[in-house]
């Protein structure tokens, strides 16, 4: 039998309220590593659920599915018949129906189109498969960023009405966090508060971590044993792989943290640096920016539009200019952001990135959609 997570949430606008969809979410990404994907399907479906007395269910992958990436694909294939009564089907990831009416198509990124050297021949067949078919069936698409909506409306197979609904930051990236705490914690990991650089580390090409490292190893090894690179994320032998050289003197592993550490993290650190080759948005720039850090970022246009005037942005692929970046920031010149530099960086991701405004963007969007259908002429 199906499985189903339904709610109604509590009333929060009558605009919400009076509206009959039917929505059904594809619950895909449940049983699902946590990544930027992931985290932005759970927050939607559950700001979508509260947004009022409207039908929402979530179909959930069967347990016995989730251990498979085959099954749970050919699962997601069932869920076309879900529309065949009306109600809208609303897919937050990659891995949902190839065609099926009604389907509201989420995109995070065009990558597999756009960078196929990034993915193996198997990854670039399958998803390059599945998102062309999704694209060009949708009744309605759900860009993460405008740089991605952009590229969307740009494409031939893309037919429907392209809206931006974008990522926002966990509500804890925000606060503002107790000085002598933030000490303690860092001093559990034997760092202290301005005096350390800190990157998140991933398997994934893109992000770009080879050139990092490689540019921190230029750096004079006096400023390197002053300000230590901390990276969080995959271990040493998952970001080396394949690499001969050894790594650099002042780089410090970390592994995985919690979001609460990582907030703290960003908190404490003098600059965080994020040299990635791409994004369709760009989450960890979002939450050091919401947690008031100085962000060095590469000069791409996500970048940009997420975090505008409150970064530096240096050319990803030139390893010289992120060496000079580092020495800067290690050197009696930089000046690290005063608290009111930090409140400023904070009201600005909350003015514009909101998990609550993401879902009334979609709820909208869908309700329009559902309304201009049925006056169209039989």
């Amino acid at each position: 039998m199906p499985q189903f997570n339904s709610a109604s949430g509590a009333l929060r606008s009558e605009k919400f309220n009076n509206s009959r969809l039917q929505l059904i979410i594809n619950g895909s990404f449940r049983g699902q590593q946590v990544t930027g994907q992931q985290r932005y399907a759970s927050e939607l479906s559950t700001e979508l659920v509260q947004l009022g007395n409207t039908s929402i269910q979530e179909r959930v992958v069967p347990q016995n599915f989730q251990h498979s990436r085959v099954l749970c694909w050919g699962w997601a294939q069932t869920l076309a018949m879900c529309t065949a009564k009306g109600s809208y089907l609303l897919t937050l990831t990659s891995r949902g129906p190839f065609i099926s009416w009604r389907h509201v198509v989420t995109i995070h990124d065009l990558f597999v189109l756009n960078h196929p050297e990034w993915f193996s021949r198997a990854y670039r067949i399958t998803h390059s498969f599945a998102l062309y078919w999704q694209i060009r069936s949708a009744a309605l698409i759900v860009a993460v960023s405008e740089p991605v909506a952009e590229q969307l409306r740009a494409l031939k197979m893309c037919r429907a009405r392209v809206i931006v609904a974008p990522n926002a930051p966990a509500q804890f990236f925000l606060q503002t966090q107790d000085a002598s705490a933030v000490e303690n914690s860092l001093e559990r990991l034997d760092l202290t508060t301005g005096n350390f650089l800190l990157a998140l580390s991933s398997a994934d090409p893109r992000k770009n971590l080879g050139h990092l490292y490689a540019a921190y190893a230029l750096v004079a090894k006096d400023l390197r044993q002053a300000l230590p690179l901390v990276v969080v994320g995959p271990g040493e032998s998952v970001v080396f792989a394949g690499r001969s050289e050894p790594i650099p003197e002042g780089i410090i592993h970390l592994g995985f943290v919690s979001d609460e550490q990582l907030a703290t993290l960003y908190c404490g650190a003098k600059a965080v640096l994020f040299p990635t080759l791409d994004e369709g948005f760009g989450l960890p720039a979002l939450e050091a920016l919401a947690s008031g850090a100085t962000l060095i970022v590469s000069d791409i246009t996500v970048l940009h539009w997420v975090c505008g005037d409150f970064a530096t942005y240096l050319d990803p692929r030139s390893v010289r200019a992120w060496t000079d970046e580092i020495t800067f920031i290690a050197s009696h010149q930089f000046r690290p952001a005063d608290e009111a530099t930090r409140v400023a960086r904070r009201a600005s991701v909350e003015n514009r990135f909101s998990w609550k405004k993401s879902a009334e963007i979609v709820f909208t969007a869908i309700t329009d959609h559902r309304i201009s259908s049925a006056h169209v002429p039989k």
